[in-house]
């Protein structure tokens, strides 16, 4: 039966029991307080209401509290048993949960209701991050978008060792849940792949030099396994045959009896990179295993207007996945949101013709530089060309072109000069149209004028240098993802659980940041720095009075035990207000 407390109605006391007024006063100033207050009261559960009675069974854990924990347990980097302990003993966390007096958590709730949120995270990000922008008002019309890889932390596997796990696995799997049709496997291969002693392993001795046929000869033997199981219905359900099978069809061919490895190139960027993890894939640019990350935030237009900046989206895809097929899924989601921004900042992997026209159809303006080299001299813009963009009529110089032969199934065009006047122009070799022994000829893109009049922008405009300026900030949440939440390598298994883990990521960014700008606001709610400043300073008097008193303390005790009178020096301890001024 589910069950989540009413927070909508406030409390008549915030007291706590084990706190004094004291603690609550300082948990005031803390991430607790405004994570209790402004977070966990708006963690949308309403829609896990068809997984529970609404009548019978026992009650579940308070959902919300449930739901906070795996958010503080990622803002703290916290493991999966510091997580419950603090969940148990941590009064601060434990108010930050409003968790009652008798409120418990064992290692198998919390690995149960982990299991059970799987695929529900960006209905909690979407409702935690609704509440945020309402009650930080902030402008949403300028964003920015990048990707990162977040590695996994998987042994990086030679072709050998891969196929030598992958084959073990399996005859494991099958040792354990089908003796007798584990006992048909020939016997060479299982006292190969089945030891109970690691020095005992067959391929120890491998040398170098035989490799190649080493590999070659555990190609062979999967090639023997799979096809004594491929039509057996028990075995072919396992999920270690079927990784098998996968191996099998992505990196092994046989052409008239004769094995070889090599890699399909259909299969080139989805192939098995280490079997505890399928899910898992290589990424060329990073040269990691993992999964990619790609995350849209808020931002404002300078430095000296401040923004939260806020995650709006986030999306994990597969490694090797290209930033431009991101894009317009991301754009999607903000629009269902109602977060659509008028501007969107991004580097050149996310530029190509189809972003831009489906962006501007949606009335958003994507500002990235585009992709390519730029001309070494004059470029297809500086010639005149016709109204329909697909035909040039002059060069740079005046000089008409003579023919233009148009190539619509390849969006491109060949035009032709006279030689004899190409020759003789002192631009010839400034100049795209290229000399043959024949005529001169240049053939471009349909596309190519629009990039290098926005490749010129990019170098000339200083408006539009100084707005993107500001895409670069955004690599400050990887930095903070990674070294502070936890992201570096993840040790989780599976693209769900790795999915779970780095939007909850997501979402103590966004905690963080909203607690850091809640904290700068003065009395009329209106961003302040100089707020924090002063905080700050208060902090450094306090700090320093207790030093007084402390090395005041050790005097007067180091003369007592001289045996020295001493009499207390009268100590005036200024006030903050006096020390600020």
């Amino acid at each position: 039966m589910q069950y989540y407390k009413d927070r909508r109605q406030k409390q008549l006391f915030d007291s706590y029991p084990g706190l004094t007024d004291r603690h609550l006063n300082y948990l005031k100033k803390t991430i607790y307080y405004y994570f209790r207050h402004y977070v966990l009261p708006y963690i949308n559960v309403k829609h896990l209401k068809n997984n529970f009675s609404k009548t019978t069974g026992r009650p579940t854990k308070d959902l919300q509290s449930m739901i906070g924990l795996f958010i503080i347990q990622v803002i703290f980097n916290l493991s999966d048993l510091e997580a419950i302990e603090a969940y148990c003993f941590n009064y601060a966390v434990r108010y930050a949960l409003d968790l009652d007096k008798n409120d418990y958590l064992c290692e198998r709730t919390y690995y149960y209701y982990r299991s059970y949120l799987l695929g529900e995270e960006y209905e909690i990000f979407d409702s935690i991050l609704k509440n945020i922008i309402n009650r930080l008002n902030i402008d949403l019309s300028l964003q920015r978008t990048d990707s990162t890889l977040v590695t996994t932390a998987l042994k990086k596997m030679t072709k050998l060792e891969l196929f030598i796990t992958t084959l073990t696995k399996f005859l494991k799997e099958l040792q354990s849940t089908h003796k007798r049709i584990f006992s048909r496997i020939n016997d060479d291969i299982r006292k190969k792949y089945i030891h109970e002693n690691n020095n005992d392993n067959w391929f120890a001795s491998c040398k170098p030099k035989d490799y190649s046929q080493t590999l070659i000869q555990v190609a062979k033997d999967i090639l023997a396994v799979f096809e004594m199981f491929k039509e057996h219905k028990k075995v072919a359900q396992l999920e270690s045959f079927k990784l098998l099978k996968r191996l099998v069809e992505e990196q092994i061919t046989v052409k008239d009896d004769d094995v070889k490895v090599e890699l399909t190139l259909k299969k080139k960027g989805e192939a098995l990179v280490n079997p505890h993890d399928p899910d898992a894939q290589f990424n060329g640019h990073y040269e990691e295993t993992g999964y990619k990350l790609n995350v849209t935030e808020t931002c404002s237009e300078s430095k000296d207007k401040p923004n939260p900046n806020l995650i709006t989206d986030v999306e994990v895809a597969q490694a090797n996945t290209p930033d431009k097929e991101l894009l317009n899924s991301s754009i999607e989601n903000l629009e269902k949101k109602g977060l659509t921004p008028a501007t969107m900042l991004a580097d050149n992997g996310y530029d190509s013709e189809e972003n831009r026209q489906k962006l501007a159809e949606r009335g958003v303006e994507l500002i990235c530089p585009p992709t390519g080299e730029p001309p070494d001299g004059f470029g297809i813009m500086d010639f005149t060309i016709s109204d329909d963009g697909k035909e040039l009529i002059k060069c740079p110089m005046g000089h008409n072109c003579l023919k233009n032969k148009l190539k619509p199934e390849q969006q491109k065009t060949v035009s032709y000069f006279d030689r004899s006047v190409c020759k003789a122009c002192q631009h010839v070799e400034d100049c795209p149209v290229k000399l043959t022994k024949r005529k001169a000829v240049v053939a471009w893109q349909w596309k190519k004028p629009n990039i290098e009049a926005r490749r010129r922008m990019f170098e000339e405009d200083k408006g539009t240098i100084s707005l993107y300026r500001q895409r670069s900030g955004v690599e400050s949440t990887f930095s903070l993802a990674k070294r502070k939440l936890g992201l570096a390598r993840t040790t989780r298994r599976g693209f769900e659980k790795n999915r779970f883990q780095i939007i909850m990521a997501a979402i103590g960014i966004n905690v963080l940041r909203m607690y850091q700008w809640l904290i700068k606001m003065d009395e009329n709610g209106q961003f302040s720095k100089n707020k924090e400043e002063k905080r700050y300073m208060e902090e450094r008097v306090y700090v320093f009075q207790l030093y007084w008193q402390y090395c005041f303390q050790i005097y007067v005790t180091l003369c007592y035990f001289c045996k020295i009178y001493v009499t207390p020096p009268k100590i005036s301890y200024f006030s903050t207000k006096d020390f600020l001024q």
